[in-house]
């Protein structure tokens, strides 16, 4: 294990957490998905997808890896504010009212929201570090 990570830099380490809490924010939308009923497949494929580049990336050197991670986890992230559902219920939640949306899950919405801008953030931040040593 010592030898596959020798030469490796911060870069690597920031796509393995970005991939970790891509993974974690992807299982809390499938909890959330499963209490609500519904899963929009635009989000669980880009979820899926951006977590598939940050695996590939760790194995494969090619730099494009963790920016298409960054894109995916960022239209993921996109594509679950703007549905529907998510938009009602925090309308329906501000206003203490239920019309558009079910507000009895702000809190796993939240959470869905804030995993997936951790990991977007964590994949952006990544995009600029190098991956390895220029030697390997």
């Amino acid at each position: 294990m010592a030898g596959f990570l020798k030469g490796k830099r911060i870069g690597y380490y920031l796509n393995i957490a970005s991939c970790a809490v891509g993974i974690v924010a992807l299982i809390v939308y499938l909890v959330y998905g499963a209490a609500l009923g519904m899963y929009e497949n635009a989000v669980i494929a880009l979820f899926i997808a951006g977590i598939a580049c940050g695996v590939l990336q760790m194995f494969i050197r090619f730099d494009w890896f963790i920016l298409g991670m960054a894109i995916c986890f960022s239209l993921g992230l996109f594509a679950f504010v703007t549905c529907t559902e998510t938009v009602g219920s925090i309308a329906d939640y501000m206003n203490s009212i239920v019309a558009f949306g079910h507000p009895e899950f702000i809190g796993n919405i939240v959470a869905v929201i804030a995993i997936a801008a951790v990991a977007v953030f964590i994949a952006v931040v990544g995009c600029f570090c190098r991956i390895q040593n220029k030697a390997n």
